[in-house]
């Protein structure tokens, strides 16, 4: 069975992918059959099943993804010093 992107399911099917492919470890089978069975690659049975050790059922949850908002700005010194880099250069 070919590996499928979980990325492009929503993230309740996410959530819902990952604990059937834990229960099914928890439960005898391989990481390896497991990822067969799910359409997922072993690593990321082994990243589930971590998550799951060190977290329980919260590890498994969907979360948002990308950068996180507000994300971090120059300081005033730092700014002055691109301006300054930027004008002294003349940047055409």
């Amino acid at each position: 069975m070919q590996t499928c992107d979980a990325r492009t399911l929503p993230p309740k099917a996410q959530e819902d992918l990952r604990r059937k492919a834990v229960a099914a470890v928890r439960g005898g089978k391989s990481k390896s059959e497991a990822a067969r069975l799910f359409g997922v690659a072993r690593q990321t049975i082994h990243t589930w099943i971590n998550a799951y050790q060190a977290r329980g059922a919260a590890g498994l949850r969907a979360r948002r993804r990308g950068r996180k908002p507000g994300g971090k700005a120059l300081a005033a010194k730092q700014a002055a010093v691109v301006r300054r880099r930027i004008r002294d250069r003349h940047p055409d």
